[in-house]
């Protein structure tokens, strides 16, 4: 039951608190991020995201070897850095992409920014929204993603949900 309110309670509360408004119409220097390149920025992103959360894990590691613990405080200590990862991965995302930059270091490199539907800033609501929305985009293998090569403006499941677009600049 946790599970299921865990995956559909951020894609209603979206549907129920963002205000439906009408996308803006992109000029003609400005075109949607299409799936491929959203595919190598999450792939940049991810490797960072890894490479954090190793170097926590590794340093946890290291103080095992010199205060060893028992096996109790051991299972209470990985709870508690899973979760202190799943923080660091929500903050990662939501900070970045609603910094002026409008873009985590992965969409950055790419060139690519988020907005809302008219061509503004996300605001941490709708980005946490959508980051929790994401959940529902990896179902049935994945096809909230592939979407994104799909729909006219290159939105996944997470991103039509959030009311959010993102630009190749």
């Amino acid at each position: 039951l946790f599970g299921i309110l865990f995956l559909f309670l951020p894609a209603l509360l979206l549907l129920i608190l963002v205000e439906k408004r009408e996308y803006i119409q992109l000029s003609e220097s400005q075109k949607y991020a299409g799936f491929w390149w959203r595919f190598l920025a999450g792939m940049i992103d991810l490797v960072i995201l890894y490479i954090v959360i190793f170097f926590l894990g590794f340093i946890t590691g290291f103080i095992f070897l010199f205060d060893p613990m028992d096996y109790e405080m051991h299972l209470y200590t990985q709870w508690l850095l899973n979760i202190l990862s799943g923080l660091i991965s929500f903050l990662y995302y939501v900070l970045f992409q609603m910094s002026s930059k409008q873009a985590t270091p992965g969409m950055r490199i790419i060139g690519i920014k988020i907005y809302d539907e008219k061509f503004q800033r996300a605001g941490f609501w709708r980005l946490t929204g959508r980051y929790f929305a994401t959940g529902l985009s990896n179902l049935i293998i994945w096809i909230g993603f592939f979407m994104i090569g799909w729909t006219k403006r290159k939105q996944g499941l997470h991103d039509i949900l959030a009311r959010t677009i993102h630009l190749k600049e």
